[in-house]
């Protein structure tokens, strides 16, 4: 945690350290290409965990990371006597910190060709196959860590360890603003959960312009995304964590 008299070893090991300013202008390009272009999650797996600064920008959905983020791809938890299977392994383990101190998530990147939500035989939202897999795969590693908080502390070197959050990135805002009773059944859903957010590519691509559009290091930014990338309606919910955000 962040206190006065905090020392090296209170945060994350520096060989996980990612500067979220440190990618190029090319890297956000294809990015949105990717995005346009409806690539399947493995795809757009590979293209991240090769630019990790660009998947840093996912700690602004917790509020967090203003000070420093840190991602530990495939991190094997593992405690000493598990037999049954081979533990669990996230996709991404993430710590940021702010003034209040670290926190930690996991998060689960699906296809932006997924849909989010489905109709029931009555007309009401419910989750898609995909999206109810992301849900249940990440409270399982949410309660797998929480469990298993003192080995991870251990054998990853995490001392600053404590139960993590989770985020989904699944689909495009184009589904929800051609039907507002989906985007309101998501803007529930963020809003009721205490561990997990469900968030589009299109919220993570403006995530990455708002936290950095000002930033010295990327003057670039703010045009290229404009002129690439045209943002569908966003929810009441998206726009209040936006807004909000900015007063940290």
């Amino acid at each position: 945690m962040r206190f006065a008299n905090a020392e090296e070893a209170d945060y994350p090991p520096k060989e996980y350290k990612v500067d979220p300013h440190s990618f190029q202008e090319g890297d956000l390009g294809q990015l949105i290409s990717l995005i346009r272009r409806n690539v399947g999650e493995t795809e757009i797996d590979s293209f991240l965990r090769r630019r990790l600064s660009l998947l840093s920008f996912t700690s602004s959905f917790f509020r967090t990371g203003h000070h420093n983020t840190w991602i530990i791809p495939q991190a094997k938890i593992k405690p000493g006597g598990f037999v049954n299977g081979t533990g669990k392994i996230p996709d991404y383990l993430f710590a940021g910190d702010n003034s209040d101190g670290v926190t930690w998530w996991v998060v689960d990147l699906k296809s932006p060709k997924h849909q989010i939500y489905k109709k029931d035989k009555d007309g009401r939202p419910v989750e898609t196959a995909e999206l109810a897999s992301g849900i249940s795969q990440v409270r399982d590693y949410i309660r797998y860590c929480t469990e298993n908080q003192g080995f991870i502390r251990e054998a990853l070197g995490l001392k600053s360890f404590t139960s993590p959050f989770g985020v989904i990135i699944i689909g495009r805002e184009s589904e929800l603003r051609k039907d507002l009773s989906k985007q309101a059944y998501k803007a529930d859903f963020n809003k009721d959960s205490q561990t997990i957010q469900i968030r589009t590519f299109d919220a993570f691509l403006r995530q990455a312009e708002f936290y950095s559009r000002s930033s010295y290091k990327l003057p670039f930014l703010a045009k290229l995304y404009s002129s690439l990338f045209v943002t569908d309606e966003i929810s009441p919910w998206d726009r209040w964590c936006s807004y909000s955000s900015s007063d940290d």
